[in-house]
């Protein structure tokens, strides 16, 4: 039997300064997969109260799109969601352009309000989330 939290015993202090992790050097991360997991840490350092979502939709075959889309997830879906914030990444390396299904779903989230991007780096990355921040601060 699953016992639930105390969440009132959890206080969540979230600052725009990211914790040091040791080997979270962005120059380690020169592929899309490693970009990925690269943004992904460099949020969960952060201690955001929002919640990220990232969609595993790295499709390699007929039986991973099978099963992507057994998991619900959608051809094109962007690579992280954060929730909260209403941001939208999808994330490419080198001259790689978003897929039609990719660039269809960027502009159907902001057209509902969300804000999107297209990134290729880590440091561009910290960039959109700390100005997403700090717009969500100031009330924008």
């Amino acid at each position: 039997m699953l016992k639930k939290a105390n969440r009132s015993a959890i206080r969540v202090q979230w600052s725009l300064e990211p914790v040091h992790i040791v080997g979270l050097n962005p120059s380690l991360y020169d592929t899309e997969t490693g970009l990925n997991i690269w943004c992904v840490d460099y949020y969960r350092t952060l201690r955001l109260p929002h919640r990220l979502h990232h969609s595993a939709n790295e499709r390699k075959g007929r039986s991973a799109g099978v099963l992507a889309s057994r998991q619900g997830q959608s051809k094109g879906m962007p690579d992280i969601l954060i929730f909260g914030l209403s941001l939208a990444v999808e994330l490419k390396v080198g001259n790689n352009a978003p897929s039609p299904e990719q660039a269809s779903w960027l502009d159907y989230l902001a057209s509902i309000g969300w804000s999107c991007h297209v990134i290729r780096s880590a440091e561009a990355f910290t960039k959109v989330v700390h100005d997403r921040l700090l717009s969500m601060r100031e009330g924008n």
